[in-house]
């Protein structure tokens, strides 16, 4: 009975001193996996930047063919990938709206250059398409002739 006391007392102290050394394995494997969910936590945020950037982008668009049509007189749209913005300005340089642009993104022509402008009727100067990229998404506006409508597809 004295041993089998005594195998109890021992363990009751050498589990209270396990404590330390428990918490201690347990932030270690914590910090080792904290920056495998940040790696892995940054393309999603990524995603959600750039789906904003193309909504607000349509609406940009939209903003600037209304512009257009509702005073009669061309609008003019500029990306500027050095300064990362998009700006629409009438014909007398009158500067209408801007928008930023995401650093991580890159905005490349297609078939259409990067400065292209809606005409008093809403229409676009030229059909053709745009392309909107970062590390890992890629997304195609095509505008089409006519009355400047134009979509959004990702590739």
């Amino acid at each position: 009975m004295k041993e089998f006391a005594y195998r109890i007392r021992t363990l009751t102290i050498s589990r209270s001193g396990t404590w330390l050394l428990e918490t201690l394995l347990a932030s270690s494997i914590m910090l080792t996996l904290f920056p495998i969910f940040i790696l892995k936590a940054v393309p999603a945020f990524e995603h959600q930047q750039m789906t904003q950037f193309i909504e607000s982008l349509t609406q940009f668009l939209e903003d600037a063919q209304l512009a257009a049509f509702t005073n009669h007189r061309k609008v003019y749209i500029e990306f500027d990938n050095n300064k990362h913005e998009v700006f629409s300005f009438y014909s007398t340089f009158e500067r209408l709206n801007n928008l930023s642009v995401p650093s991580f993104v890159q905005v490349e022509k297609g078939s259409l250059p990067l400065n292209f402008y809606f005409s008093s009727s809403g229409g676009i100067s030229q059909a053709g398409t745009l392309l909107i990229r970062s590390k890992n998404e890629t997304y195609q506006i095509t505008f089409l002739l006519g009355q400047g409508r134009f979509y959004v597809t990702q590739k």
